[in-house]
């Protein structure tokens, strides 16, 4: 049966270059700071993927960073070398340095020192064993900046490098470089993480994206939540025609070329997979539907201070906005009653008493999921943190009590979803594995099951979301809406064109 599909392409978020990486070799993960002083961590354990989020802040800088075993540091513009608690998600512990603003900094290998380089030539060294940051030397001043700072493998000689060679770097776009195996991961300027190896030849890149939710829906209304950086849109999905019938009115249909001949010679590409690439040949039809009514932006929010949003929704009802950022949790009540959406109000609501529902192992969150009513009338809340422990809480009344956790899984889980009809709990992991826990039972499945699927290729898939049994939402950021919106000279180096 077909599907009616709202392929959402007007979601855009500005794209934010990379300044510096570092990875992790004991827990295989690396730290990416990012051009608004956010830091990403992603896990390299299986496959790429992003377990945590540090929001930047307005005029903030990260120029550098580094690993002392799993302790997260940074340095910047703002002169202060800071460790990062990755547990809370924010700043741990800030120390001065002497020099003024700050552009390299490094580990020795026995985590143990750091050094960090300053824009007035000065080299400060400290110690950073027993979970503490002390001062230990400051070197010599020297002629230049410091841009750039690495320990030698004995740990006993610090080499520097002064401005001569930075400006031939800069012109290339790549801002770091790190080796992971057999594979080189590069970062720069056009915000991209890519991965390559050679031979043979392959490249695999993810697009700069602001980390998921990234959007939210009222099926009730059709209405769409999307998030950007700092601020958020409310929109009205596109209407459909139907005839008398209930049948939906088909406009036109398009017969697509095949992939080779319709891609944009200009982007670079990565390496080609084959069930992609076949899923591609397959979809050569597309049936267009006749359309009633346009998608209307129905109101923009921008937080307080331009701080960054960590999470937002939108309530089942669409009368609820809410959002949160690293010092907030804010509530809005949207009225569109009008059908015409010609009288929007928007209001603020005040929030009391958040009780805390549980604990994790971890105190950072990965996925949080709360299903539709069973037929048993359960609704289940479920929440897998960052080190992959998945509960699972029931309602009762008007409080979550916990009800069970799951085994645990040797990598983290990717996605998950409740099959509220059948009460399974469905997660897929970063390994490609899937697994069905049939939560009233409290028990695994036995065995294995094998499922076809039938692919749909969508280059940058932002957000997914059903309306219905025969309707969604696709939420697609077009790679070419990325490099419109790169500076210059990473569009044209990177890309192959402005």
């Amino acid at each position: 049966m077909a599907c009616k599909v709202h392929r959402v392409r007007y979601y855009n978020p500005k794209p934010q270059p990379i300044n510096c990486v570092s990875f992790n070799k004991t827990s295989k993960q690396i730290a990416v700071a990012r051009g608004d002083a956010s830091i990403e961590i992603w896990d390299l354990n299986y496959a790429p993927y992003l377990v945590k989020f540090i929001p930047g802040v307005e005029n903030g800088s990260v120029e550098a960073l580094g690993w002392a075993k799993n302790r997260l540091l940074s340095t910047g513009l703002g002169g202060a070398l800071i460790e990062w608690d990755l547990e809370k998600l924010c700043l741990k512990t800030t120390v001065l340095l002497t020099g003024y603003a700050a552009w390299c900094l490094d580990v020795n290998p026995d985590n143990t020192l750091v050094a960090v380089g300053t824009e007035q030539g000065y080299v400060n060294l400290y110690n950073v064993d027993n979970d503490e940051i002390v001062y230990r030397k400051l070197f010599d001043k020297q002629e230049g900046r410091i841009l750039c700072c690495k320990f030698n493998n004995k740990g006993d000689v610090l080499v520097t490098v002064w401005e001569d060679l930075y400006f031939g770097m800069a012109l290339l776009g790549t801002r770091g470089l790190v080796i992971h195996g057999e594979k080189l991961i590069s970062v720069g300027v056009d915000g991209y993480l890519t991965f390559s190896s050679y031979p043979p030849k392959w490249v695999m890149r993810l697009p700069p994206m602001i980390p998921a939710p990234r959007s939210s829906i009222c099926v009730q209304k059709k209405l769409l939540l999307l998030r950007y950086s700092n601020h958020l849109e409310v929109w009205k999905l596109g209407l459909y025609a139907t005839n008398n019938d209930g049948n939906v009115l088909i406009s036109n249909v398009n017969t697509t070329l095949d992939s080779s001949q319709t891609e944009n010679n200009d982007l670079e590409q990565d390496s080609t997979i084959d069930v992609i690439s076949r899923a591609k040949a397959e979809n050569t039809q597309k049936q267009t539907l006749k359309l009633t009514g346009k998608p209307t932006k129905l109101v923009s929010v921008q937080t307080k201070g331009k701080k960054q949003i960590q999470c937002c929704a939108l309530s089942p009802s669409g009368e609820l906005v809410v959002y949160s950022t690293a010092s907030n949790i804010r509530m809005l009540k949207l009225d569109t009653e009008d059908e015409e959406q010609s009288n929007i109000s928007l209001s603020k609501l005040l929030i009391n008493g958040l009780p805390e529902g549980g604990y994790l192992q971890a105190k950072s969150i990965l996925h949080l999921y709360i299903s539709k009513k069973s037929p048993k009338g359960v609704t289940y809340l479920v929440v897998a943190d960052t080190v992959g422990c998945i509960s699972v809480w029931t309602q009762n009344a008007k409080k979550f009590e916990f009800y069970v956790s799951l085994p645990q899984y040797h990598c983290l889980p990717s996605a998950l979803v409740v099959d509220s009809q059948r009460e399974y709990l469905i997660v897929t992991y970063v390994d490609q594995k899937e697994a069905v826990e049939p939560v009233a039972k409290r028990k695994s499945k036995p065995g294995s099951k094998n499922v076809g699927l039938r692919i749909v290729p969508i280059k940058y898939l932002a957000g997914f979301h059903w309306m219905d049994q025969d309707e969604a939402v696709t939420l697609e950021v077009l790679p070419e809406n990325i490099v419109s919106q790169l500076p210059p000279i990473a569009a044209t180096k990177r890309h192959g064109h402005i």
